[in-house]
């Protein structure tokens, strides 16, 4: 079978506080970064077991693309990132979990 290994439907995701997840959204999205093919979803408990999240449900995981995930861990491409961008610190954490998708996504694939 040809089956591509895509439809596991588990993408990057960046989590942040809920308030400001519009905000990191269109940031993520200016940056060509956004994952479109998913929704962000508020995180969970049993989803969302990280360390650095306190209160899982106090965030919305956003969806990433993987080499978006790949520079946002590199540290010499991130750098002069970090230091001029507001948006920057919105990221609490970084996971890979199953996301619902988007509804372009469904529509696609009919």
């Amino acid at each position: 079978g040809l089956q591509s290994t895509s439809n596991t439907m588990e993408p990057y995701v960046v989590y942040v506080i809920k308030r400001k997840a519009h905000k990191l959204r269109s940031c993520l999205e200016a940056q060509g970064w956004l994952d479109r093919r998913y929704r962000m979803t508020p995180a969970d408990e049993s989803l969302d077991k990280n360390p650095l999240l306190k209160n899982p449900t106090d965030y919305i995981a956003v969806p990433i693309l993987s080499h978006a995930y790949q520079l946002l861990h590199d540290k010499k491409s991130t750098m002069p990132l970090q230091q001029h961008s507001e948006w920057w610190a919105l990221m609490q954490a970084f996971g890979q979990r199953t996301m619902p998708l988007s509804t372009a996504t469904f529509a696609a694939k009919r």
